[in-house]
């Protein structure tokens, strides 16, 4: 292999893609994000220790702000608690963990699907994904296109969900499924 070509080599179970120790892989793959479907080979697979970066499924907020008028358009503003006289036309008086679980409760009475949703940094997306499953999550509540198109609805989106890479986890890593053992070998032999 010379300088920085990508090497394909098949083994008896699958692909891998052999890279030099730059990460030019991470660069050709940013290129296609957002993806609308994730490909099976970069889906955490139970039982193996090389896992795929994790993906989350969800769209973009940009600021508090948009976060703040989605929540407030779509009734799952969650104030905190905490202010003496909240302002529910002040974007500071939201509470974020309360917007969110105000949001699961939505989806769930609406949809009938309970996803936890959360908020993830993403790889060149200005401020947060709101997450509503991940590459790791053994059970989707719903196929992801059939979700997209539920909560796309429910919450008057313009765009589709997407699958964006998850900016703390961007790396393949060993690990088991669901978790990913970082750290020293003591570790990694526990897992």
């Amino acid at each position: 292999m010379q300088g920085n070509m990508l090497a394909l080599t098949q083994t008896s179970y699958h692909w891998l893609i052999i890279v030099p120790s730059s990460k030019m892989w991470i660069r050709r793959l940013l290129k296609k994000l957002p993806l609308k479907e994730l490909p099976d080979q970069l889906r955490a697979k139970p039982g193996t220790r090389w896992q795929p970066p994790r993906f989350v499924f969800g769209t973009p907020v940009d600021s508090a702000e948009q976060l703040f008028k989605l929540a407030k358009d779509n009734d799952f503003l969650g104030i905190d608690p905490k202010l003496e006289n909240p302002d529910p036309e002040d974007v500071n008086s939201m509470d974020l963990k309360k917007t969110l679980q105000k949001l699961d409760k939505k989806l769930r009475k609406k949809l009938g699907i309970h996803c936890h949703p959360t908020y993830s940094v993403a790889h060149d997306v200005p401020g947060v994904i709101l997450v509503f499953l991940t590459s790791y999550d053994e059970n989707y509540p719903r196929p992801p296109d059939e979700l997209s198109q539920s909560i796309q609805e429910l919450l008057k989106l313009e765009e589709p969900l997407m699958w964006y890479l998850d900016g703390p986890m961007d790396t393949w890593d060993y690990g088991t499924y669901g978790y990913r053992v970082i750290g020293s070998s003591k570790q990694k032999n526990l897992a």
